[in-house]
């Protein structure tokens, strides 16, 4: 048994040997036992093999005769005690072909489903709007390199770093003149005059209604009146704005003195940017023509994937039909036998009772 289990797994360590061993002793034994007629037998075996694949849909053809004749045979039934298990014979008839046909409808849908490609549209959109930024992209680098190397850029560079701080300068200066123009302090002004990030002012501008909500009953609001209040609370928003402007400026300002200060390099970096993105893009229309619905290669892997499931769903259809027919064919014999030994034993029965 190990040795039948074993017999091929020699064309599976040595492939290549192992075939040409096996179709030259092969020829040799089938030239020997037919006597020399190789092609006769060789054009026998070929005919016998073929039939694996022709019998199953000629046992179907027989299938729908037998049951186009159902009604004319089921007449040497009627009134058996095998009327049921014939009438359940020509059911599995009827359900191996059902079967059959569902198979078939179900490999060709799945076929036809695989020659329209979804995943491909899909991706292939989403592509087209990544190549239409990446154009945008690549207009602006351009612009930036043809920025980069104009005249007078370094000197426009310069003339903007001066502007921003200058701007910055300004609004530090009016914000310490306008701290100065009120009697308030202390509280959340004091903290919004000395923030040093936009994220405390924005912390304290956030909490401002629950900070004046007791005002001017609190106790800490002694000697404030409701006017007070409402001048109060101007005057820390006021305040606040103002120094998320300074924050603002301070950031410009810096970003524009690290601008001319890399003015050397600027031309060098916007062409590195334009050269990258380029790439990109070229990478990106690459990727698109790839799942293209014409691309050639992409149409042929479609069609065979296809081809490929049709005859996958042709061979499920033949296994599946030898196997029910097997047992169909058995239990149709059987039933047959069941009936010629009805028919046989009430023949004696009825003779025994004439001798009676």
């Amino acid at each position: 048994m190990l040795g039948i289990l074993s017999s091929w797994s020699f064309l599976f360590e040595h492939p290549v040997v192992g075939l040409i061993v096996f179709g030259a002793v092969s020829l040799a034994v089938i030239l020997v036992l037919s006597g020399g007629s190789l092609g006769d037998s060789i054009g026998g075996m070929l005919r016998v093999a073929f039939t694996f694949f022709t019998t199953p849909f000629i046992f179907l053809r027989d299938a729908l005769a037998n049951m186009r004749s159902a009604e004319a045979d089921e007449a040497d039934y009627q009134k058996s005690r095998l009327f049921m298990m014939f009438r359940f014979s020509k059911l599995q008839y009827l359900g191996l072909l059902v079967l059959c046909l569902l198979m078939l409808s179900s490999g060709i849908t799945s076929s036809l489903l695989t020659l329209y490609p979804s995943a491909e549209i899909e991706m292939g959109k989403a592509l087209d709007q990544q190549i239409v930024r990446l154009e945008g992209e690549v207009t602006t680098a351009e612009q930036a390199v043809a920025a980069a190397g104009a005249p007078g850029f370094r000197e426009q560079l310069q003339t903007r770093r001066q502007e921003s701080r200058a701007a910055y300068q300004q609004q530090a200066a009016s914000n310490q003149e306008f701290q100065q123009t009120t009697t308030f302090s202390g509280g959340v002004i004091s903290q919004i005059a000395n923030a040093r990030n936009r994220y405390t002012i924005e912390q304290v501008q956030s909490n401002m209604d629950a900070y004046m909500s007791n005002c001017p009953r609190g106790y800490n609001w002694r000697g404030m009146t409701a006017e007070n209040c409402m001048e109060f609370r101007a005057f820390a928003v006021e305040l606040g704005d103002r120094r998320l402007r300074e924050f603002d400026l301070a950031e410009a300002a810096n970003q524009a003195d690290v601008a001319w200060r890399e003015a050397d390099s600027a031309a060098q970096q916007a062409e590195a940017n334009l050269a990258a993105i380029q790439s990109q893009l070229e990478s990106t229309r690459t990727q698109r023509e790839s799942v293209s619905l014409f691309n050639p290669e992409m149409m042929t892997a479609r069609i065979s994937a296809a081809v490929a499931s049709v005859l996958m769903t042709l061979f499920s259809v033949i296994m599946t039909v030898w196997l029910g027919a097997t047992f169909i064919s058995f239990f149709s014999w059987l039933v047959l036998m069941m009936r010629g030994l009805e028919i046989l034993q009430s023949k004696k029965l009825s003779e025994s009772r004439e001798e009676t």
